[in-house]
């Protein structure tokens, strides 16, 4: 016989009573649920407002595709920020080419944190940009050439050298529809010579970072399909060291040490040792060492226009 307890003035088995409190317990449990819930939007889609950037520069005549998207990462948190980055890149590619995660000492400067993210499976990276989205990260991924279907090179059958990395943005997802939304300037392309003669010159209206909206097996598609596999997400951390112009330029001035070797210099000392190499790569040279000076140039001046920045003030740095 199963010993019986008093409940609501009779007796009740056991078995009887651990039925009702489990039903008290799931009711409760339920309103709980509901009483957290009840006025809050539950996240289902996001999408972070990365500017357009046409009047910013580049990612192949200027930087390449990877810093740029960086650069507009950054520019998410503070529209600044993306002209400083792209300055800061160019200087410490003039004057540090060798520093190591030159990345993440920029966006420390800018007072932000670069993560990097490697996941296992799909599962994984659908879970890594709703998180990073929802925590208002832009999220980046490097899926290779031949595994973008909006490029001409997809599914082709290259040289692995060849079959280099492309950054992308993601920047939105939409768990209801199945869909992220993606920004690439490469989306954008000129037609014609004239138009790429035009493009070259300095301070010229860029590509934008044109959105576009893919479904998520596009999206795992272009990762499977590609040899890096890590992503990487930018978020805001600290208090900045440099937040204006007057700033920046300071701060270069008391970073830059006369005794560092240039890459000008250190190319033009090691020809011999690297000629081939030299020869495979003269497009990127001519962007590392030529039109990417011109964006030093473009970033000071921006400011210098900006009606904010008083001309006494500005050239009182140092």
């Amino acid at each position: 016989m199963v010993t019986l307890l008093v409940s609501a003035g009779r007796m009740l088995p056991l078995v009887e009573l651990y039925k009702i409190n489990k039903l008290k317990a799931r009711r409760f449990t339920t309103f709980c649920a509901l009483s957290e819930t009840k006025g809050m939007d539950v996240k289902m889609k996001k999408e972070l407002k990365i500017d357009w950037y046409t009047d910013g520069f580049d990612g192949v005549y200027y930087l390449d595709c990877q810093a740029i998207c960086v650069a507009a990462s950054a520019g998410y948190f503070n529209i600044r920020c993306y002209y400083f980055y792209c300055y800061l890149e160019i200087y410490f590619r003039y004057w540090d080419y060798f520093c190591r995660d030159r990345s993440r000492t920029i966006l420390k400067l800018l007072g932000m944190k670069i993560s990097r993210l490697l996941p296992k499976d799909k599962k994984e990276v659908k879970n890594y940009v709703i998180d990073s989205l929802n925590g208002n990260k832009p999220v980046i991924l490097f899926p290779n050439y031949t595994a973008l279907f909006y490029c001409g090179t997809y599914k082709m059958k290259v040289k692995s050298e060849e079959n280099v990395a492309h950054g992308i943005l993601v920047v939105g997802y939409d768990d209801e529809r199945s869909v992220v939304t993606i920004a690439d300037p490469m989306l954008i392309q000129y037609k014609n010579l004239d138009e790429y003669n035009k493009y070259i010159e300095p301070f010229t209206v860029s590509p934008p970072f044109t959105k576009l909206q893919i479904t998520n097996d596009m999206l795992f598609d272009m990762w499977e399909r590609s040899e890096c596999k890590y992503i990487i997400t930018i978020e805001k951390r600290e208090e900045p060291m440099i937040e204006n112009i007057n700033e920046l330029i300071t701060w270069i001035c008391n970073d830059f040490i006369q005794e560092n070797e240039c890459y000008m210099s250190w190319l033009i000392k090691n020809r011999r040792k690297i000629g081939d190499e030299i020869n495979l790569n003269l497009e990127f040279l001519r962007r590392d060492l030529v039109t990417s000076s011109t964006l030093l140039f473009d970033v000071i001046k921006r400011f210098y226009n900006d009606n904010s920045i008083k001309k006494k003030e500005f050239l009182s740095f140092g």
